[in-house]
């Protein structure tokens, strides 16, 4: 995700928080169980929006470094470098056998954490 695309991402979550602040000012003064109610509905689905924010941003963050990881696995084997870098939310240098292992580990873990075994 570029780095415009997140900074409007953050400007529009800033309106919203706002907003959603005004509205639960609003909700303490508000006595009328109905306006209540809308008003509640209303930070609720400003609650959802955001998080739906939050995570195109977090999903965005993570497919660009996917695909640098990608890229940076496929030039170091193109040079033949015994080198290879792995993505678990941050970058690990190891050698190319180490990473092969450590996928390994990784994929069984991930099947014995989902029952798959």
């Amino acid at each position: 995700m570029t780095y415009y695309m997140e900074s409007w991402y953050m400007k529009q979550i800033g309106r919203m928080e706002s907003q959603r602040t005004r509205l639960l000012e609003d909700l303490e003064k508000n006595e009328d169980t109905m306006k209540r109610l809308a008003i509640e509905k209303m930070v609720l689905d400003i609650d959802n929006k955001i998080m739906q924010a939050v995570m195109k941003i977090d999903f965005g963050k993570q497919n660009m470094l996917n695909k640098g990881v990608t890229q940076l696995n496929n030039w170091a084997k193109e040079q033949k470098l015994d080198v290879r870098y792995i993505e678990e939310r941050s970058l690990i240098k190891t050698s190319t056998k180490t990473r092969d292992k450590i996928i390994k580990l990784i994929q069984e873990d991930r099947k014995n954490k989902n029952g798959m075994v």
